[in-house]
């Protein structure tokens, strides 16, 4: 993946536990959004501290084992590794065993393009990543068809639904 940010680079504390995630488990990839102007920054720096703080939050207030999201993606086109590829996300509630997770650093502002071109462009190369290696995957979903919520916003659920393996 081009514009990966590794753990270490993003400075994450290890996880205490780890489950796995077969890739014939994954049937869907699950796309959701920090809900917070995390993206409103022009300095992609701050994008790093964003991810660390919202594991800290999931560690040390949600009580759970890491950051809850596979990867994380930021306006700048940068993809960062959350709990990474086979392993179980804790974003999506009892679909957490068959769906991976990506987290838009970012809100969903009526009348302002808050994902970007190149947050678009990461998402993408997400989904084909885990297209290219999960046999059972149908396709990409936002977090609010699993769930009670608006999240992912309007705005980037409307992108996922462009998404497709060219069928």
């Amino acid at each position: 993946m081009k514009n990966l940010v590794y753990r270490k680079q993003w400075g994450a504390r290890a996880p205490v536990q780890r489950t796995a995630l077969a890739a014939a488990a994954v049937r869907y990839f699950v796309v959701h959004y920090s809900a917070a102007d995390a993206d409103e920054q022009a300095n992609h720096a701050i994008c790093a501290a964003r991810v660390k703080g919202i594991q800290r939050y999931h560690m040390d207030t949600q009580g759970w084992s890491d950051i809850a999201y596979n990867w994380l993606v930021c306006k700048h086109g940068y993809i960062f590794r959350g709990r990474g590829w086979k392993v179980r996300s804790a974003a999506t509630g009892e679909a957490n065993d068959y769906t991976v997770a990506c987290c838009f650093l970012g809100d969903d502002t009526a009348n302002r393009d808050d994902v970007t071109a190149a947050g678009r462009e990461a998402i993408y190369e997400l989904w084909t990543f885990v297209g290219d290696r999960a046999p059972n995957l149908q396709d990409a979903r936002g977090h609010r068809d699993f769930m009670a919520t608006s999240c992912p916003g309007n705005q980037l659920y409307a992108f996922l639904k462009t998404l497709d393996f060219g069928e």
